[in-house]
């Protein structure tokens, strides 16, 4: 299967980049350069949204993991929109809902909604 990403600039300032489709080893490299393209242009926040995403692999979460990397330091802010419980059960096991932050849907992932 193939993955299909949009990126899409928000009023506020945030960044949404959807995906769709797997991410695995063979889908992985194109969802990183898309991704470090939305990284490039300056932003409030950045959203991952995972909400049509079937699948992913370790290969996946290492993209996600070197961007949000890569925005240490930075204002912008990565934050990922993970309603499927098989998919956030991935990032639980692997401790990465520590580091990452991971909402249930866009609403809850949007920046005036990260104080509450």
């Amino acid at each position: 299967m193939d993955v299909r990403t949009h990126l899409e600039s928000r009023a506020d300032g945030t960044r949404v980049l959807r995906v769709a489709g797997e991410l695995d080893l063979h889908t992985s490299p194109r969802f990183q350069e898309e991704l470090q393209a939305a990284i490039e242009q300056p932003c409030e926040s950045l959203l991952v949204d995972l909400t049509d995403c079937d699948y992913l692999d370790s290969s996946a979460i290492h993209v996600l993991v070197q961007a949000k990397r890569r925005l240490n330091g930075r204002a912008d802010k990565l934050a990922l929109i993970v309603p499927s419980p098989q998919l956030r059960r991935i990032f639980e096991l692997a401790g990465l809902d520590e580091i990452l932050h991971i909402h249930p849907d866009q609403a809850a992932a949007l920046p005036q909604n990260s104080n509450a």
